[in-house]
């Protein structure tokens, strides 16, 4: 009898116990061999019955060896010591069974009823698994409909100690805690099971990587799902709660009592190659956020998911600090503030986003250290992987680059993958004037090479207002500039081409314009400057620095600012040849003048030079090479040592002459802090 299944000898056993006589004061022994079913296989299986007159029988079974999903059970002995007959069929109050598997001995005790296969109850007690007690009991009665029924409970099931048993688990190896309380119900026809339900607790759960960058403790959860089957698919309803205790998944924690993790679903589960459906999906993270919609997950296939969810964050605000800020440590994510709220739709293809649908409530955005700032921000964005997505259009009631605010306006975008194209020209009125940007593009956003192209014009713009919102000295008139191309490329900001502006009756000529790293704490700016034709007296009357008259040229090369403190540079400032213009200086200016050049000013309000309002000048030139915390000043060379700042003309000639030429920054910035300037502070 080798092999056979137990659907075929357990009737022949039965006949034994069933023929009334059979085996009477006598002992009948039976060697099944090895016996296999469905996940299942035993060896050394042996059967055997006595009985007395009283009709009182003794039964026993013995297996070698079990083998079963919950591992390896050797020396298997089930005994019913007073197995009695009635009419109502066999009763065995005193069932035990003795066995050894890897949680050691095992030792269980219940009661057998049975009167025919449609009649019968069955209950176990005492199994010792993962550190739990476990308890079986099941039961069928005819005629009834319902079949029968199976119930499989367990207290204090340790985690750690059932993943154990299941070495090839698809689990990762961490160091696992907590205890399960659980209960599940089968029921069914024939062998066959087509109901189920379970519910599970999980007290003082928790797990920890080896990197330390999975960790959670002190959880607190439940489950509870039923099934039904219906010919080869199965459906039912999943519940699942975190109500207690903290994670850790890098960079994100939560904290399980102050914002609960709720899912809930139907679901259904098709037969062969097709899918696990989450239909009617309800998930929650506290107040913070909800996600509701369907997903579809393959046989064996998680990463083929695919669905459609809705997102809702009504509070931004909120939502901020524990889902966003951490995603954005060290770059731009990391340091907002965020207010309003959002509402999105997301399709889902082979595990990954393929359409998303957002719409803005009312949202503010600023950069806390004060680069970049929207308000009122209103409208769709639309995003898809592939193909051709719908224009995303936003509109604001206002915002701010740095310290220059801008108005209302309107942008109209296509994002497709991680690229995003300009649709229309987006025109932001600032400063009295208006930002204008007809083109941009992008690639690769939100990934590891992050690119765009776009140009810009800056028409009719107010000085006055610029300079004040900068916090620099009042200048007067308009500000237009053209940029044709700009490009941002590895973290580098750069202009193609050169920023030409009018200043001062004169112009500025900005060539090699680059910004490294631009929303960083420390960006690097590099530039060359040009001055030609500059009206000194124009300069000087925005500063209370003395008044000069005449032309100024000159170049700042190798300019380098991080952090928007200069580094390094080599001036040069002087009176151009061809300068047509009246050459005068007042008394302040040459004090300020010689303030710069040397430890101390000299006051010509103590001498005879007081009666002097101004003095004529020949040329003047002034030359600095800053590196690192050391300036080197230099000007006209001067036959008795030192150098002509001013070098004077006429009668009473004044010369300012400069002593110094190797000074700390720091000093040199400390003079220019002793300069009185109207409204603009030397920094």
């Amino acid at each position: 009898m080798r092999g056979m299944s137990l659907r075929r000898v357990f009737p022949a056993f039965l006949l034994l116990v069933l023929l009334p006589g059979a085996g009477a004061r006598a002992g009948v022994e039976l060697t099944l061999g090895s016996l296999a079913g469905e996940g299942w296989q035993a060896s050394g299986v042996t059967l055997q019955l006595a009985s007395d007159a009283t009709d009182r029988y003794r039964v026993a079974g013995s297996v070698q060896e079990l083998v079963t999903a919950l591992g390896v059970w050797t020396g298997v002995v089930v005994r019913c010591d007073q197995l009695t007959r009635s009419q109502d069929g066999y009763r065995c109050p005193a069932l035990t069974l003795t066995a050894e598997n890897l949680q050691g001995p095992q030792q269980l005790t219940g009661e057998l009823r049975f009167r025919d296969a449609g009649d019968w109850s069955l209950k176990l007690d005492g199994f010792r698994l993962a550190g739990g007690r476990w308890r079986l009991a099941a039961a069928t009665q005819a005629p009834s409909d319902e079949g029968w029924a199976a119930t499989l409970s367990a207290r204090d099931v340790r985690v750690a100690h059932g993943l154990k048993q299941f070495p090839q688990r698809a689990l990762p190896n961490w160091a696992w805690q907590g205890r399960l309380d659980l209960t599940i119900k089968l029921g069914g026809h024939d062998l066959s099971a087509d109901r189920a339900t379970l519910r599970a607790r999980l007290r003082g759960g928790g797990w920890a990587s080896a990197d330390g960058l999975q960790a959670a403790e002190k959880l607190t959860a439940t489950l509870r799902g039923d099934a039904r089957r219906r010919g080869r698919n199965w459906s039912g309803t999943l519940d699942v709660r975190w109500q207690d205790g903290q994670l850790y998944s890098d960079p994100v924690y939560l904290d399980f009592g102050k914002y609960p993790v709720s899912v809930r679903s139907h679901w259904r589960w098709a037969d062969g190659p097709a899918v696990l459906a989450l239909t009617d999906l309800r998930a929650a993270l506290g107040d913070l956020l909800t996600i509701s919609g369907r997903l579809d997950v393959p046989r064996g296939q998680v990463t083929g998911l695919g669905g459609r969810l809705g997102i809702a964050a009504p509070d931004l605000a909120r939502v901020y600090p524990v889902l966003i800020q951490p995603l954005g440590y060290g770059g731009a994510l990391g340091t907002l503030q965020l207010a309003g709220g959002v509402q999105a739709q997301m399709t889902l293809e082979a595990g990954s986003p393929a359409t998303v649908s957002a719409q803005l409530a009312d949202v503010h955005v600023d950069d806390t250290q004060g680069r970049f700032g929207l308000n009122g921000l209103n409208g769709s964005l639309e995003w898809a992987a592939g193909g051709s997505p719908p224009d995303s259009r936003v509109r604001w009631r206002g915002g701010h680059v740095y310290r220059v605010d801008f108005n209302r306006s309107e942008a109209v975008l296509n994002l497709r993958d991680k690229a995003v194209v300009l649709r229309q020209p987006l025109v932001l009125p600032m400063l009295d004037g208006r930002l204008r940007i007809p083109r941009l593009s992008s690639t690769d956003i939100g990934g590891t090479t992050p690119s765009w192209r776009t140009s810009l014009f800056a028409e009719t713009l107010s000085l006055p207002l610029l300079t004040r919102a900068l916090g620099w000295p009042a200048l007067s008139g308009e500000l237009s500039v053209q940029i044709p191309d700009m490009h941002y490329v590895d973290g580098v900001l750069a202009l193609d081409g050169e920023l030409l502006a009018q200043v001062f009756d004169g112009t500025v000529q900005v060539s090699g314009l680059e910004l490294r790293d631009p929303l960083s704490p420390a960006p690097v700016l590099l530039a060359n400057v040009a001055l030609q034709g500059l009206d000194l007296q124009r300069i000087t009357g925005v500063f209370d620095f003395g008044r000069i008259t005449g032309r100024l040229a000159g170049k700042v090369a190798g300019l380098q600012l991080v952090g928007w403190q200069p580094v390094a540079f080599q001036a040069v400032l002087e009176t151009p040849p061809d300068d047509d213009l009246p050459h005068r200086i007042s008394q302040r200016a040459v004090e300020n003048l010689t303030a710069l050049g040397n430890n101390g000013a000299v006051a010509l309000s103590g001498t005879f030079l007081r009666v002097f309002e101004s003095f004529r000048y020949d040329r003047l030139l002034l030359r600095v090479n800053l590196s690192g915390q050391r300036a080197l000043l230099d000007g006209i060379p001067h036959p008795d040592g030192g150098y002509y700042l001013v070098k004077g003309a006429g009668l009473p000639r004044i010369d300012v002459i400069g002593r110094n030429r190797d000074v700390a920054w720091r000093d040199l910035v400390e003079r220019l802090r002793r300069i009185s300037l109207k409204g603009v502070k030397v920094r």
